[in-house]
């Protein structure tokens, strides 16, 4: 889902409970993101929680839910979720979320690891490895390296 089709939908998510339209039950893991970056915390995590391991987009829920999990400061249960599905096949999905819970943990060495495997693998969010990966350079005071990081990240979008 690309970045613009994000905002706009969560732009819709914040606006029809303002406009005082009931909400409706989450449908999928979109809506329960959605439902997380507009605080409603409770309903998206319940909702990510109950994805099955057989459907399709549990992976992608995994990393959903690791990152509702870390931004509520349960680091444990964000780690042990995204380690789960990154194991999994098609678990190069929750790479990055389990790279950041190593990083909010303070263990820089495994997050690098995780972030290097996550764009070796060409997860669909490699780019934000790659940019943690330049944070992570930046951190150790390899600020060169780092800098030529930051450069070549940004030529992508150049």
């Amino acid at each position: 889902m690309s970045r613009r089709v994000r905002c706009m939908a969560m732009a819709v998510a914040v606006a029809l409970p303002a406009a005082g339209l009931a909400q409706q039950p989450l449908t999928s893991v979109a809506e329960a993101r959605i439902a997380v970056a507009t605080g409603r915390y409770a309903e998206g995590i319940t909702f990510l929680e109950k994805v099955a391991r057989a459907d399709t987009a549990w992976v992608s829920a995994q990393a959903e839910l690791s990152r509702a999990y870390a931004t509520l400061s349960r680091y444990d249960d964000a780690e042990r979720v995204a380690r789960s599905a990154s194991g999994a096949a098609g678990g190069r999905a929750a790479l990055v979320p389990l790279g950041e819970v190593l990083v909010a943990r303070g263990r820089y060495a495994a997050a690098d690891s995780t972030f290097r495997r996550a764009v070796a693998e060409h997860a669909a969010d490699s780019l934000t490895a790659k940019l943690n990966l330049a944070l992570l350079m930046k951190r150790r005071g390899d600020v060169a390296a780092a800098h030529a990081a930051f450069d070549a990240f940004i030529d992508v979008y150049n």
